[in-house]
């Protein structure tokens, strides 16, 4: 380990002793690291039901809604004190993000992690909610990086990365068409396998009917909550991907019946909530046959594709809420790379620097007004994913645009000849 590396993994130790610290001072402050640690104790201590509204909190908001697996494995730390494990799963993020950061630096040819600056701004305030809350996110994204990390060079590995955080949340199950598409089968069969044998591994000690039955009550959840927010058009909070944007400004959000009524209206229309629904479906499905049309005619394996599908996914799931939006580590990071090698014309350049400013400066608005007013506008979505989603795609075109011309050439050549 050279003299950078030993600084920067000093430095990323202290920020993960930080983040324990102020987690184990402060555990009440980490509602989504309760609802994990709660809906343990109570299923595995008392038989409390898992799925549903008595899982076991005790609180608005408790319900506990990733797969069996996810349980089972949380299942020590809830064994510990509720300090003490929020600490710990805090100090694991700190340290999760040192290892991803400095891997990546390595890869894209940059002497010290430093030179990523702009884009660690860039999700800085995402990841700190995030902490701050104790999801579970960053380590579904750090496990979803690691996977391109090693995939190219050992697909098997990066496979069994992708399977298993596809396992534990719904969400990176989008990247297993793209790497079909990118003609990764390797990686794309071990995703597969990785990811069903992860979901019915608890079979072995709860048993196959139990364990069964378990998932159908999560996918039971699933579509209930579903069918119950696009009634009401958002969930508890103004998301900031296409489906929620849409709602927010073609349709009156039903506040009222939300945890927090004071978000204000949007509504330039007054579409009806089905018909908002049918219109996000049709947008979603023409954009995702676009990315696929190009996934299947780009050539090689590219980076700065893999940071465009980051972008692409926050565009199309259904709800993104704010802390979410640290899933764009990839993207920001990649792009900082570009950057400071030269490789990012003046164009792309001012589009990252706009999503960087917008995410440095949204947080430091006055006022809870000010904020509500920010999100239900879309701020995030507008500023941060719509320009990143453009620069990368953009980049990454232009890395394929020769190898695509040329195949046209070639094609044509041919025709040509006969």
């Amino acid at each position: 380990m050279d003299a950078v590396t030993r600084r920067e993994w000093a430095f990323f130790a202290l920020l993960a002793a930080a983040g324990a610290l102020l987690a184990w001072l402060r555990p009440e402050k980490a509602i989504d690291f309760r609802v994990y640690f709660e809906n343990a104790r109570h299923y595995f201590g008392s038989g409390a039901a898992m799925y549903g509204p008595k899982s076991g909190t005790g609180w608005t908001g408790g319900i506990y809604r990733y797969p069996p697996i996810f349980l089972d494995l949380f299942r020590p730390l809830a064994a510990l004190p509720l300090a003490v494990g929020a600490a710990l799963w805090a100090a694991g993020k700190g340290v999760t993000g040192g290892w991803l950061a400095i891997r990546m630096r390595q890869r894209w040819g940059l002497r010290s992690v430093a030179a990523f600056w702009p884009g660690l701004l860039l999700v800085a305030a995402y990841f700190i909610q995030e902490l701050r809350y104790g999801n579970a996110q960053f380590y579904i994204v750090a496990m979803v990086v690691a996977a391109f990390l090693v995939g190219e060079e050992r697909p098997g590995w990066g496979g069994f990365w992708l399977g298993w955080a596809a396992a534990l949340k719904v969400w990176p199950l989008f990247f297993f068409p793209c790497l079909v598409l990118r003609r990764r089968n390797r990686m794309a069969g071990a995703a597969c396998a990785s990811g069903a044998a992860w979901t019915l591994l608890p079979a072995l000690w709860r048993g196959w009917r139990a364990q069964t039955a378990l998932l159908g009550q999560w996918l039971a959840q699933e579509r209930s909550i579903a069918a119950r927010n696009a009634r009401l058009g958002a969930f508890w909070y103004p998301g900031q991907s296409l489906h929620d944007v849409m709602a927010r400004y073609l349709m009156r959000v039903d506040y009222a019946r939300l945890p927090d009524p004071n978000y204000p209206q949007v509504a330039w229309l007054h579409w009806t909530a089905a018909g908002v629904e049918h219109a996000w479906l049709v947008a979603a499905v023409a954009l995702t046959a676009a990315m696929f049309y190009w996934l299947w005619r780009a050539r090689g394996v590219e980076d700065g594709v893999v940071a465009f599908l980051f972008c692409a996914l926050m565009v199309l799931e259904p709800h993104v809420h704010r802390l979410v939006l640290e899933t764009l580590l990839w993207p920001a990071l990649w792009l900082a790379a570009e950057w400071q090698h030269g490789r990012l014309p003046r164009a792309a350049q001012a589009g990252y620097w706009l999503a960087v400013g917008a995410a440095v400066l949204e947080p430091l608005a006055p006022g809870s007004a000010r904020q509500r007013i920010l999100q239900a506008y879309g701020t995030d979505f507008w500023l941060v994913v719509l320009p990143l989603a453009a620069v990368t795609g953009w980049a990454a075109w232009r890395r394929h645009g020769g190898a695509l011309r040329g195949t046209a050439d070639g094609q044509a050549q041919v025709t040509a000849a006969h």
